[in-house]
């Protein structure tokens, strides 16, 4: 059986970066460079409830790291990385496309991690769930999501005696009308699931490829929930449930599923470990 990773060698990161001064200097550093993008990211996480779900892989990487059976040793990809991530940040901030600085902001998050030895990058990839869902994903997956996803649940939804109508835009009865929402296909918690179940892969020292067959299972899972949200959804629009307490509902549930999966998580490596031989891993 696989057993939780619980504690971390204490002893020197094998980069040389332990002191207690060089997380602050070069997260400070970290923190001015993509202070633009941050501000921007925020602004996104107060106007859109289920965004903040991501708000738990920071935490999510930081408490796996610090699980890590030995000390990490730095890799130069690492900087290359860091420069990377920087680069892409500088031109969206030039650019005014500071929602595509994301993606550096993520990349140099990740860099240092793995150029100072903090973490692996098993530990690090958390960091890519880090930020919400771009758009241009939602999308994509939009023929999808309103071409069957939510047209079989309301398919069902009617079988079982709603008296409503699928509509491309939204869902109406008698009652009122329900506006869709890009995030009513599952795509955003599909690939928020899907981290969680990396992260209890990695926690649970699975192969790589066991974590990727774990982060692809609960992504399906959450699908299937998701699934049947839209289904009772249809039924309360049918029995006269108000539409906006439906609509804060379904942008609310990715936020609080996410997060009720992070704390099972948390809790789930409690549990004993077995022992572990120290060394520096690469």
């Amino acid at each position: 059986m696989e057993a939780p990773i619980e504690t971390r060698n204490p002893g020197p990161s094998a980069s040389g970066f332990s002191g207690p001064a060089w997380p602050v200097v070069l997260w400070s550093g970290w923190l001015f460079a993509f202070s633009p993008i941050l501000v921007d990211l925020v602004a996104h996480l107060r106007a859109f409830p289920w965004t903040r779900a991501t708000l738990v892989f920071p935490f999510l990487a930081w408490w796996t790291a610090r699980s890590e059976a030995a000390p990490v040793r730095g890799s130069r990809w690492g900087w290359i990385l860091v420069g990377a991530g920087l680069l892409i940040g500088l031109l969206a901030v030039a650019g005014d496309v500071l929602r595509g600085g994301r993606v550096g902001l993520v990349l140099s998050a990740m860099g240092l991690c793995l150029a100072t030895g903090w973490a692996s990058w098993r530990a690090a990839i958390l960091l890519l769930w880090s930020v919400p869902v771009p758009h241009v994903l939602l999308d994509l997956a939009e023929p999808l999501s309103t071409g069957f996803f939510l047209p079989s649940a309301i398919g069902v939804a009617r079988w079982l005696g709603a008296g409503v109508e699928y509509h491309r835009d939204q869902l109406v009865s008698a009652a009122g009308s329900l506006e869709w929402s890009p995030i009513d296909g599952g795509l955003p918690l599909a690939l928020m699931a899907a981290g969680l179940g990396w992260c209890h892969a990695v926690r649970y020292r699975a192969s790589t490829a066991a974590a990727l067959r774990r982060s692809l299972q609960a992504a399906a899972l959450a699908l299937i929930v998701q699934w049947a949200l839209v289904v009772s959804v249809g039924l309360a629009l049918a029995r006269g449930v108000a539409p906006t307490a439906l609509r804060a509902f379904l942008d609310g549930w990715p936020w609080l599923g996410i997060g009720f999966g992070a704390g099972g998580l948390l809790t789930m490596g409690r549990r004993p470990a077995s022992s572990t031989s120290p060394g520096v891993r690469a």
